[in-house]
């Protein structure tokens, strides 16, 4: 009985199906995820949320976008907590604290900045961002030095004591020259005097 020949170079219709399955699936996978498990791509996705914030005033307004980008430089550095893109991930989600702090006038946000850049300088004293990280911080505490230095209030001020009055200085003596005149006229008087007292007798 005669063998039936097979086809070489010919797949079965199942093996074309699955080979198409295959490639249809790594076309629809998105690249955006294969990106951002590199550390320093989502440090970059970090760095272009903040250049799209600032530019766009409407958004600057809503403190949802100031905290994405800031979750975004958060999460490029829980990535890789010693890598290279680490302190400088830390350093601006701490800017980015800072300048939100300045439209949201939230003491939190300002506390939030202060710890991330005290963390920039713990964690990486040889980084080139501990320097900028301490510049910061000398900014964020000029503030409070001023205050210290600031006159008293109006309330302590009403409460110090009045300030004690010196008398008055005593009366300068009267000049020589009048005192001459004085005795001038004393003595014109007395021989007017003189003169009536004759034209009486």
């Amino acid at each position: 009985m005669p063998t039936p020949r097979r086809s070489h170079g010919i797949l079965p219709p199942a093996g074309i199906r699955l080979i198409l399955l295959i490639l249809c699936a790594g076309l629809l996978l998105p690249s955006a995820p294969v990106r951002a498990a590199d550390p320093s791509g989502a440090f970059f996705d970090a760095d272009g949320c903040t250049r799209a914030l600032r530019s766009d005033p409407a958004a600057l307004k809503m403190r949802h976008n100031w905290e994405r980008c800031i979750d975004k430089f958060q999460a490029a550095y829980r990535q890789d907590p010693r890598g290279p893109w680490a302190p400088a991930s830390l350093f601006q989600a701490g800017i980015l604290y800072r300048d939100l702090a300045r439209f949201s006038r939230s003491e939190a946000d300002e506390k939030r900045a202060v710890e991330l850049f005290e963390q920039v300088q713990k964690q990486f004293p040889g980084s080139a961002y501990r320097e900028r990280a301490a510049a910061e911080l000398q900014k964020a505490s000029a503030p409070a030095a001023r205050e210290e230095k600031s006159p008293p209030s109006r309330e302590k001020a009403a409460a110090a004591p009045p300030a004690r009055k010196e008398p008055a200085p005593a009366p300068a003596p009267p000049a020589p020259k009048a005192s001459a005149e004085a005795r001038a006229a004393n003595q014109g008087f007395q021989s007017a005097q003189g003169c009536f007292q004759q034209l009486r007798r």
